[in-house]
């Protein structure tokens, strides 16, 4: 069974290089590219993984998580924030049992994927 990933980004080709790249390690993806979507997408599916863009067009996509936790999304989805404004920070990788990783942009596509796989292999 294909585990389901949502890519949270308001700039299309990061959103379009994540789905393309996660799709060809065998993950169902689902996009949006705005707060709104995020919304109507995150509630309206069950997702194993969401990588969210903090920065969205205006929004912070950490307060529109904390909403949507509000609203009923399941706690235990592992959230993996991307942003420019870690860049200075060391990431934070994805582990297993964590509920969220903070990754700085430009993305380590290769370590990011080699997390995810880590964080949703079976067992």
């Amino acid at each position: 069974m294909k585990k389901h990933v949502l890519v949270v980004d308001d700039e299309q080709p990061i959103r379009e290089l994540l789905k393309f790249k996660l799709a060809n390690r065998g993950y169902e993806v689902a996009t949006a590219k705005s707060a709104d979507e995020f919304w109507q997408t995150a509630l309206g599916s069950q997702f194993d993984l969401i990588i969210l863009d903090i920065w969205l067009k205006g929004k912070l996509g950490t307060d529109v998580y904390c909403d949507l936790l509000e609203f009923g999304l399941d706690r235990k989805i592992p959230v993996v924030f991307v942003t420019a404004l870690a860049e200075d920070f060391p990431p934070s990788h994805v582990k297993s049992g964590s509920q969220y990783a903070i990754y700085g942009k430009p993305l380590d596509l290769d370590r990011l994927i080699h997390d995810i796989d880590v964080l949703l292999a079976p067992g």
